[in-house]
């Protein structure tokens, strides 16, 4: 007679591993997740997340203030703030040498900028300052590409900690620089490897924490509070040299934190380095203080490791950016999320690098739009915990109508002649378009990790952040479409958004709740493939079964019941 389970019903929790066992109480395999359930290791990597997060950000928005343009007083006799001169009037009497007669001078200024230390005021001035920036991004976008591509090769803590240093390094270098042109040459080579560390942070943070907290770590630890902090940071620094010196303080804890994580498990199976896999989840189980058998260990790594190698992914075969284009499915995925990042970065921006058409300090619109794009963060947060049916399409679909909808009422605005007399309406709807970009960027990073495999998750991720840098550099001359018609740079931000956003309901599969993908596709699955399918592997059970239906095992006597 068979035997029957009485009593209570086996929990549906897992049970905690130990020694000598392989599964749960239902029988199920163990997987990644049993190894890095939330612990003190989750809390450490969240502390990790937060200071690079500060760091990068600072970074990124750095010649926000760096480079702001002073407010300009009075030139000789002539004292503008009495005369009511606006900024293009002011520009063109100091540019013109017959009326101002050259003129110094007089300006004043919440922040101490290179603007104001080298007299970059107006004209070819200005635009080099901004220029200069543009420049800067150049580094970003390389960096981006060569992060993901020597991270998986090399190992995702080995390149971010080196790429943390010598990053440091040159902020620190920056604060010396003694003109603009050593000042861009510097400041690329701090994008460089910020944009290095971006790209592997990301993907780093994704591969060691649990499935179910990825959303609310990204929406509670992210870009948006730091953009306030970072302006807090800005204001007490006063000027530019100070604030990258205080942006290098900064990044010490990210570099004690970076030393004491461990190696991405995943990695290290895939590139077949099994003992230092094994080695790395027993340092993450001991500082979660779980006391795991090392048979476990080794059995589950092992495992893997054989998984891997059955099907034909040996450890030392590289991959490369054509690979996120190895299937038709991989090859959707690739184009969506990059765009989307680009149209983050192309609203964000574009909105950031003209802020001084915003009404208000540059102080106060930065803690405006990082506060509520924090807000809108937590909210996320807390709903995707809450609300098991709200998943990552949800948040991303209803992210880019939202931008997009606001994009469309600007441009009612404009069109309708409203701009003075709605001028607090039309401000907040650009405080908007920047908060709800903050989603764009959270969430489609963390569907782009659930989507690729291992081999391929780091690249997938660096050519979202290379495209995210594309938007940047190309941001502020979003606003030239203006010269076309006034609302132009609204309805093609409008228009890219709602594509984006629709293109996510129909083409992208919803990734909530499923582990990290191990394994790439097989031959038989690239594009215009002639290989075969695979045929799919069957266990003793499934011949059994099979062979019963068909007849075959008519003979058969089993004695599994006693």
């Amino acid at each position: 007679m068979s035997s029957t389970t009485t009593g209570n019903q086996p929990s549906k929790e897992l049970e905690p591993l130990s020694e000598g066992k392989t599964t749960t109480t239902e029988g199920k395999k163990v997987e990644f997740e049993d190894f890095i359930k939330r612990g003190k290791y989750t809390y450490i990597l969240c502390g990790l997340l937060q200071f690079m997060i500060l760091f990068q950000n600072g970074n990124m928005i750095y010649m926000t203030f760096a480079g702001l343009p002073p407010r300009i007083t009075s030139c000789g006799v002539k004292n503008f703030t009495a005369l009511e001169w606006d900024n293009k009037k002011i520009c063109d009497f100091i540019t013109n040498p017959k009326e101002s007669r050259n003129c110094t001078p007089t300006t004043e200024g919440d922040f101490l900028s290179v603007n104001r230390e080298w007299n970059y005021y107006c004209g070819k001035d200005a635009l080099a300052v901004k220029s200069s920036t543009s420049s800067q991004m150049f580094g970003i976008i390389i960096g981006s590409i060569a992060g993901g591509q020597l991270s998986d090769l090399y190992g995702r803590k080995k390149v971010m900690f080196i790429s943390l240093l010598l990053c440091i390094t040159f902020v620190i270098i920056s604060s010396f620089a003694q003109d603009l042109t050593q000042l861009t040459i510097i400041r690329g080579f701090v994008q460089f490897f910020n944009g290095m560390i971006v790209t592997i942070n990301g993907v780093f943070i994704v591969e060691n924490v649990p499935k179910n907290d990825r959303i609310w770590i990204y929406n509670v630890f992210t870009w948006s509070p730091n953009t306030v902090l970072f302006a807090i940071v800005a204001y007490f620094s006063g000027e530019w040299r100070m604030l990258a010196r205080v942006t290098a303080i900064l990044s010490i804890p990210a570099v004690i934190l970076t030393f004491v994580s461990a190696e991405s498990p995943r990695w290290l199976i895939q590139k077949g380095r099994i003992e230092a896999a094994k080695a790395e989840i027993k340092k993450i189980c001991k500082i979660n203080g779980r006391d795991i058998g090392e048979d476990v260990i080794n059995e589950f790594v092992d495992s893997e490791h054989e998984k891997n190698s059955s099907k034909g992914k040996s450890a030392t075969k590289r991959y490369s950016f054509y690979h996120l284009f190895y299937t038709w499915k991989f090859t959707t995925y690739s184009i969506i999320l990059a765009t989307t990042f680009f149209v983050a970065s192309l609203g964000n921006y574009g909105t950031m690098f003209n802020m001084e058409k915003l009404s208000g300090s540059v102080y106060t619109n930065s803690i405006l739009m990082g506060s509520l794009r924090y807000l809108l963060n937590l909210v996320v947060a807390f709903a995707d915990t809450r609300f098991l049916w709200l998943g990552r399409r949800h948040i991303l679909s209803s992210s880019c109508y939202a931008i997009g909808s606001a994009a469309l009422l600007i441009v009612l605005i404009i069109s309708l002649n409203m701009k003075e007399s709605l001028e607090l309406g039309l401000r907040i709807l650009q405080i908007l378009v920047v908060a709800f970009t903050s989603q764009l960027y959270v969430t489609s990073g963390i569907v782009s990790a659930e989507l690729f495999p291992t081999q391929v998750r780091n690249l997938s991720y660096s050519t979202l952040q290379t495209c995210s840098r594309i938007g940047v550099f190309l941001a502020p001359y979003l606003f030239v479409l203006s010269a076309i018609f006034d609302s132009a740079p609204y309805v093609t931000l409008a228009i890219i958004t709602l594509a984006v956003g629709t293109s996510y309901i129909l083409f992208i599969p919803e990734t909530k709740g499923h582990p990290l993908k191990n394994e790439m596709p097989g031959p038989e699955e690239r594009i215009c493939s002639k290989t075969k399918k695979r045929p799919i592997l069957k266990g003793p059970e499934d011949e059994a079964a099979e062979r019963i239906l068909t007849g075959e095992g008519n003979d058969t006597t089993t004695t599994t019941n006693k």
